[in-house]
């Protein structure tokens, strides 16, 4: 019968420890994950807005990152392919 009592209390103390070190691991854990999220957040680099001008040929608006550009007097215009820049530079004789 002594051994039986030994045997719940050892098992008892048993789940309990096993439950306590759960608890711990979980908060381990999940403390690293929040400074690994905050690592990563930081390291982001921050997206860049999209500049959309119009094309002067044929008023398509296009990114101005990819447009063709002619600067002509300092005053910009864009074009959305190098077929409608060329338009442009035959209609104004600078072909």
């Amino acid at each position: 019968m002594e051994l039986v009592i030994y045997l719940i209390h050892f098992l008892f103390l048993f789940f309990i420890f096993k439950s306590l070190i759960g608890l711990f691991q979980n908060n381990i854990n999940t403390d690293s994950r929040d400074k690994h999220s905050e690592a990563l957040e930081a390291t982001k680099t921050p997206t860049i807005e999209k500049i959309f001008v119009k094309d002067f040929e044929c008023n398509r608006e296009i990114d101005k990152s990819k447009a063709y550009i002619i600067v002509n007097n300092e005053q910009e215009y864009y074009f959305c392919s190098w077929d409608c820049r060329n338009k442009y530079l035959l209609k104004h004789g600078q072909a």
